[in-house]
């Protein structure tokens, strides 16, 4: 059993990666297809944070162009999208398995911005992790930290998002 900090401190790659990383060569295929699996089957569990769903909808009726990069790998990122009901949400799509670095290198949400087509200077980045913030920052967007999301809120203000919203709405 994993302890919370441990499992943590396994994020930043996307989970592929992640696998392979952790397990030999030989169980990687069968392992990948397990986890999916359970990933898929035990997703009836998550939800967005409160207001994420209206708000998302709001900007997307505003006809603001959104974007998502996720470190996530693109089988674990579809199914989320198509479990919380975003599968046709976003106008670009980027997860960690486009790119050949992670956050917070800006690749990923440069490569969001260009498939927008807007200037990343124009961007807001919302993020809920550090590396989310630093990303924006060295994309040259304004980095804005999801201050609803408890698990980093320390070092999220730290690092000196241009924004820190406590509730979903303060980020529109």
């Amino acid at each position: 059993k994993y302890t919370d900090e441990e499992v943590i401190s396994r994020f930043g790659i996307p989970d592929p990666q992640m696998i392979r990383r952790e397990l030999p060569s030989e169980a990687y295929d069968r392992v990948l297809a397990e986890y999916h699996a359970h990933y898929r089957g035990g997703h009836y569990i998550v939800r967005p944070f409160a207001g994420v769903d209206e708000m998302l909808r709001a900007l997307r009726e505003r006809h603001v162009p959104i974007g998502l990069m996720t470190g996530k790998g693109k089988l674990s990122a579809t199914i989320t999208l198509r479990e919380l009901g975003w599968s046709k949400m976003f106008g670009a799509i980027v997860t960690g398995e486009d790119v050949p670095n992670q956050k917070p290198d800006p690749t990923g949400v440069l490569r969001v911005a260009e498939r927008l087509q807007v200037a990343a200077q124009t961007c807001a980045f919302v993020g809920d992790a550090p590396v989310d913030i630093l990303a924006g920052k060295n994309a040259r967007m304004l980095s804005v930290a999801a201050g609803w999301h408890p698990v980093y809120a320390n070092e999220l203000k730290a690092l000196k998002p241009v924004q820190v919203g406590d509730t979903i709405w303060a980020q529109v």
